[in-house]
C-alpha cells in the first residue's frame, strides 16, 4: 500500500512525498526495566512508526529543484510540515491493521 502527502514549495509546487507500507518500522519509545531509588518498575513505552527514507519521483524535476527539495526536507525534520511525520501520521493506522491482521493469519495457520 502506497502512502502519500502533498506539499507546496515555494519555486517548486507542489510535490508528492510517498511511502509504500513496507518501508516503516515499528518503533518503541520505553526504555523497559529500571530502578529508581531502590523502587524497580518498568516502563513499556509507546509504539509509534518510524521511516528512514523519503521518496518523491526525482524524475519530475531538475537536478537544481531536487536539491532545493531535498534541503527544504531536512531544514523542516521535525516540524508540523515534516513529510516525513505526516507520511507516518497517515501510516499508523493502515501499518497496525496490517500487522494485526498479519498476526492473525499466522496464528490460523499454526493451530
Amino acid at each position: 500500500m502506497r502512502i502519500e502527502t502533498h506539499i507546496e514549495l515555494l519555486n517548486i509546487g507542489e510535490v508528492t512525498f510517498f511511502a509504500d507500507l513496507s518501508d516503516f518500522t515499528k518503533e518503541n519509545d520505553g526504555i523497559g526495566s529500571y530502578e529508581y531509588w531502590g523502587s524497580k518498575s518498568y516502563d513499556s513505552g509507546s509504539d509509534y512508526l518510524n521511516l528512514e527514507e523519503l521518496n518523491w519521483d526525482k524524475t519530475l524535476y531538475t537536478e537544481e529543484q531536487n536539491k532545493l527539495i531535498l534541503d527544504w526536507v531536512n531544514e523542516n525534520a521535525g516540524d508540523d510540515n515534516c513529510p516525513y511525520q505526516k507520511l507516518c501520521d497517515l501510516a499508523e493506522e493502515p501499518y497496525f491493521e496490517d500487522l494485526e491482521s498479519q498476526r492473525e493469519a499466522y496464528y490460523l495457520r499454526n493451530l
